[in-house]
C-alpha cells in the first residue's frame, strides 16, 4: 500500500550498516542493498553464498513512471514476468531474453485514470494464471472493483486491457448483490475454482492516501476507507471463493478479517491443502490458515492457524542494530507466496521481507528476514530459483535455495491420505 513509505532517516540507516551485514551495489550490476537478520538464512539461501538483490526495474521513466509495483505473475507459457502499476493504472510486460520491458496494457484497473484524478489507485492489483489453462490469466481491477480473465499474452501491447483476447467479467458484485469494495489479490486452485481478497484500498484518495483513523467521520471506529465500505462497497472486508465454471457457485468465504490481503495455497503430501490469508492491519500483521480440503461442500470456514508476531516471538521489521528503529508503525502483511517444495512463505513486511517455516502445523519458525529500507509490496516465484520481490519504485530479484521436497515419509498423512 503506497501510503506507508518508511522514512529516509530508515532507508539511510540500513544503506551505511557495516559492510558485513549488506550487499552493496558494484559498477558491474546494479543491485539493492539489503540486512539479513537471523541465524537461519541459510535454509532460503545456499550455505556460505550471501544473496544479492538485483534491481530488475526501476523508476527511472518519466513518460512513463511506475511509482508503485504491484500483481507480479510469471507466465511459464511465454517466460515473461508481468507486473501492476496501479498508481498510473498500467500493465507491465518483462522478456528479458526478447522484447524487454514493454507497457502491456493500459487501463488495466478497468477506469481511465483520467477520468477519477483522486483515485489513489485505479489500477489491477493481484494476477494469477490458470493451471489447466495456463494463458488465460484471472486479474483482479482495483479501479473498476472486479475480477476479470484474459488471454494476457496475446494482448496487443500499450492497448485497454479490456481488448485482450477472451476478455471475462467473474464477478462484479458481492453474493448479497452489493458492489464490491477492491478486489485485491487471487489464487486458483486445481478444480478451477478462484479464491480472492477484498479489502478497502481502492478507496484511498490522493489528497489523503492513508488507512487513516476517523473517528469524527467514521462513528463506527475505523477509517474513512470503512466508512466508504459501508456506504458504498461491500459493508465488509471479505474472502471469496468462485467455481470459474458454475459463476453462480460464489460464496463469502471468510468474513473475519479486518483487512485482508495477500493470499496463498500451500499444499504438500503430508497435510490438506490450505489457503492462506494475510491481514495487513497497521501494526497487527497476521498470516491465517484454512484447511480448503472439503470447502466445495460445507460453508465452515474456521481458522486453523494464525501467526502473528507474538507467535514469532519478535517484531518484524526493525534492524539488527537496536540503534537503528524504525519510526511509524509495525509493519504490513502485504503481498506473499508459499514455496510448496520447501514449506517458505515468503511475505513482505515493514521494510523488507520475512521467510516463515510453516512446514509443521502450529510451529511456525522465522528463518530470517530481508530489510531494504524499502516500501515492500508482493512476491512472485519464478523460472528455477527466482524470486521476485515488488514495491515501491522497483523490481527486485534474489535466488532461493534449490532443493526437493521436504521428506515427509515419516509424518504421517492425516487419516491415512496422501495429499497431492
Amino acid at each position: 500500500i503506497s501510503e506507508f513509505l518508511q522514512s529516509t532517516m530508515v532507508l539511510k540507516a540500513l544503506r551505511t550498516l557495516k559492510e558485513g551485514d549488506c550487499v552493496l551495489d558494484d559498477a558491474s550490476k546494479p543491485r539493492l542493498p539489503f540486512q539479513i537478520i537471523g541465524e537461519s538464512w541459510t535454509e532460503v539461501f545456499d550455505n556460505g553464498e550471501r544473496p544479492t538483490l538485483d534491481v530488475i526495474v526501476k523508476n527511472d521513466d518519466e513518460e512513463n513512471p511506475k511509482e508503485w509495483m504491484e500483481g507480479p505473475l510469471w507466465m511459464p507459457s511465454d517466460e515473461a514476468f508481468y507486473f501492476n502499476t496501479p498508481i498510473e493504472g498500467n500493465l507491465w510486460k518483462l522478456s528479458e531474453k526478447s522484447e524487454g520491458l514493454q507497457l502491456w496494457a493500459t487501463q488495466a484497473g478497468g477506469i481511465n485514470p483520467e477520468d477519477y484524478p483522486n483515485v489513489a489507485e485505479p489500477g489491477s492489483n493481484g494476477m494469477v494464471y490458470d493451471p489447466k489453462d495456463p494463458t488465460m490469466v484471472y486479474i483482479c481491477q482495483q479501479g473498476a472493483k472486479r475480477v476479470v480473465r484474459c488471454r494476457l499474452s496475446q494482448h496487443t501491447p500499450g492497448r485497454p486491457l479490456e481488448e485482450c483476447p477472451d476478455f471475462e467479467i467473474m464477478a462484479e458484485c458481492t453474493p448479497d448483490g452489493r458492489r464490491f469494495n477492491s478486489p485485491n489479490d487471487i489464487v486458483v486452485d486445481d478444480d478451477s475454482y478462484i479464491w480472492f481478497t477484498d479489502p478497502i484500498y481502492g478507496f484511498l484518495e490522493k489528497d489523503r492516501c492513508g488507512d487513516i483513523f476517523d473517528p469524527v467521520n467514521n462513528t463506527n471506529g475505523g477509517s474513512y476507507l470503512d466508512a466508504a465500505s459501508n456506504e458504498i462497497g461491500a459493508g465488509k472486508k471479505g474472502v471469496y471463493r468462485l467455481n470459474t465454471k458454475k459463476k453462480d457457485d460464489f460464496v463469502l468465504f471468510s468474513g473475519y478479517h479486518r483487512r485482508p490481503n495477500g493470499l496463498a495455497i500451500y499444499k504438500n503430501i503430508s497435510t490438506p491443502p490450505s489457503l492462506w490469508v494475510a491481514d495487513s492491519t497497521i501494526g497487527m500483521p497476521s498470516w491465517t490458515k484454512y484447511d480448503i480440503s472439503n470447502t466445495k461442500t460445507t460453508t465452515t470456514t474456521k481458522a486453523l492457524e494464525v501467526i502473528t508476531p507474538a507467535v514469532l516471538g519478535t517484531v518484524l521489521g526493525q534492524p539488527s542494530d537496536s540503534s537503528l528503529s524504525l519510526v511509524g508503525n509495525e509493519g504490513l502483511a502485504d503481498g506473499f507466496k508459499i514455496d510448496n517444495d520447501t514449506g517458505i512463505l515468503w511475505s513482505t513486511i515493514a521494510n523488507g521481507y520475512a521467510c516463515i517455516d510453516i512446514s509443521v502445523p502450529y510451529k511456525p519458525r522465522l528463518l530470517c528476514q530481508i530489510l531494504t529500507g524499502v516500501n515492500t509490496a508482493n512476491v512472485q516465484f519464478g523460472d528455477g530459483d527466482d524470486v521476485y520481490l515488488t514495491g515501491s519504485e522497483g523490481v527486485w530479484r534474489m535466488q532461493k535455495k534449490q532443493r526437493d521436497s521436504k521428506d515427509l515419509s515419516s509424518t504421517p498423512a492425516e487419516d491415512g491420505k496422501v495429499w497431492c
